[in-house]
């Protein structure tokens, strides 16, 4: 059997493209990268799978999971099952235009740590997370 993130990260496996801008915002952009993914941390320790859909994934990412048949806070619940003591620690942020991507080490009572890409897009709404890579 093959460990999962210790966050329900599994359910971000879906990619999406930005368009580019130019870099001169990022130390603002990444400190706004890295507000997101504390969003979506918290969230994710209290279990709240709604706040984790509506101000933390991007829409193109809601949009697929429901084109699946299932609604985003059913597949995010389904991924925060069994996960005790979340923690996520954003290792780097990389800011290129509307698109982003944060190396973070996730962390979960009883599972082995978990090295992950997360790939976030700028939306009007902010920061939303776009993808997760390995």
């Amino acid at each position: 059997m093959r460990a999962r993130p210790a966050l329900p990260l599994v359910v971000l496996a879906l990619g999406l493209a930005g368009c580019g801008r130019d870099g001169d915002e990022e130390p603002r952009e990444e400190d706004a990268v890295r507000a997101t993914l504390t969003t979506y941390a918290k969230a994710t320790a209290r279990g709240d799978a709604a706040r984790i859909c509506r101000d933390v994934l991007a829409t193109a990412l809601v949009e697929r999971i429901q084109r699946q048949g299932v609604t985003c806070g059913e597949a995010v619940q389904a991924g925060l099952t069994g996960v005790r003591d979340p923690r996520l620690r954003v290792e780097s942020v990389q800011v290129d235009g509307t698109r982003a991507t944060a190396q973070v080490r996730s962390t979960a009572a009883g599972q082995p740590p978990s090295q992950d890409t997360i790939r976030l897009v700028r939306e009007k709404a902010g920061w939303r997370i776009a993808a997760l890579g390995r």
